[in-house]
């Protein structure tokens, strides 16, 4: 569906017109791929008990869901960030927490007052019930900009990428995502205070969230031709947009004296510093030797393949018979500016993967999903990526669930 612009005196372009009924539609498709995706996950998880029968109880099997990062979640839901960090940040733990912002961690800890199971349960409900919130509102943004054949394959092909399991463990990915893409179709609707407190909310879930505000104005621009005189007083929506990282500034300066603490406690494991893509590049294929450290050299190869995937499908978003249409350049924006700010600064130690949790970070960048949907009209190429990208993501999570990657 094209953009209609009309000229109106003080009026923006018309935003797409809403397909009747579509959500309606949504709700249906979305809550199908999400039962089916968790059946699916059932059935890795009864793999992964074969492998490790020692687990014991239903508690022991929702801890299995929840680990790594997902840990740090919890601590923070369950106890709140240290009233004082490691002056140099030696050493992991509760010290390291303030890199972790608090909108997951809030949504567990609300979550955990109404529901049994303790603190690892409610991070699961939080982490699967946004899931599925953000494939219904990704179905109806992308039936919005294509059609309903391209909304149906773009979400089989985000849920066969072989990291999507990451959207329903204990990590803040789904969350993430539904606060994005939420703004996104309200900016698109034109409904600019929405769109702002979603992104708001998505700056206080990640940092690097903060960086959709670009994507934002320039939608919001466009909508009005790039003529200044056209600009509303609804704009200051988008100022909300940065809101959430904000007020978590001020927390961290009240309590550590110290607003950019997220960023400063990363020397634990070596991320902060901006560092050249070729330098980085260097360092993570002298890392795919296998002799050395087999799960460096596996974790690196994971982190590139993925990376570079994504790199070609953005280049495809832009070049190419499967290419966006110019109006919606800020999809691109908005996905490529998180994992870009991720490529540049990467882990500075030696020993371990610099791109670490890339294959991971690439589901949040949106667009490319939508160009894979696109090419997937191709049957064959559908079925490429589900025969791929399945039992991949069937034997990733098994190595999740055994504690042997953290993604």
């Amino acid at each position: 569906m094209t953009v209609d612009t009309v000229a109106l005196p003080a009026v923006a372009a018309a935003a797409p017109r809403p397909n009747p009924g579509s959500w309606r539609r949504a709700w249906q498709i979305g809550t199908i791929y999400w039962v089916i995706c968790h059946a699916g996950y059932v059935a890795v998880q009864l793999m992964a008990l074969r492998l490790n029968p020692g687990v014991g109880g239903l508690r022991g099997l929702v801890g299995t869901w929840v680990r790594f990062d997902g840990t740090n979640y919890v601590g923070i839901a369950e106890q709140g960030y240290p009233a004082q960090t490691h002056p140099q940040f030696q050493h992991y733990g509760d010290s390291v927490w303030p890199a972790w912002p608090p909108g997951y961690p809030i949504l567990i800890r609300a979550f955990s007052y109404v529901l049994p199971g303790g603190m690892n349960f409610a991070a699961l409900v939080v982490s699967n019930l946004a899931a599925l919130g953000m494939l219904v509102v990704l179905y109806r943004l992308v039936e919005q900009e294509l059609d309903r054949d391209n909304a149906d394959r773009t979400l089989v092909c985000l849920l066969a990428f072989p990291t999507a399991f990451f959207l329903g463990v204990a990590y803040s990915e789904s969350l993430f995502l539904l606060l994005t893409i939420g703004a996104l179709y309200c900016a698109r609707r034109g409904r600019w205070w929405y769109a702002g407190a979603l992104a708001g909310a998505a700056s206080s879930v990640r940092v690097a969230g903060v960086t959709i505000v670009l994507a934002l104005a320039y939608e919001y621009l466009r909508q009005r031709d790039f003529a200044w005189r056209r600009i509303r007083v609804d704009v200051l929506g988008i100022a909300l947009a940065p809101v959430g990282l904000f007020a978590y500034m001020a927390f961290l300066w009240r309590r550590y004296d110290d607003p950019l603490m997220f960023s400063h406690v990363q020397i634990a494991w070596g991320r902060g510093s901006v560092v050249m893509p070729w330098t980085t590049l260097g360092r993570e294929l002298r890392g795919l030797h296998l002799f050395g450290d087999p799960d460096v050299g596996v974790t690196n190869l994971i982190d590139l393949v993925a990376l570079a995937v994504a790199l070609a499908l953005l280049v495809l978003c832009l070049v190419g018979p499967c290419r966006l249409r110019r109006d919606q350049l800020f999809l691109v924006i908005a996905g490529a500016l998180p994992l870009f700010i991720s490529i540049l600064q990467p882990i500075s130690d030696p020993n371990g993967p610099p791109w670490q949790s890339m294959a991971r970070y690439v589901l949040s960048c949106t667009p490319i999903f939508l160009v894979l949907a696109k090419m997937a009209a191709n049957r064959y190429f559908e079925r490429f990526v589900l025969f791929v990208g399945l039992p991949l993501q069937a034997g990733l999570l098994i190595l999740y669930l055994q504690l042997s990657w953290a993604g």
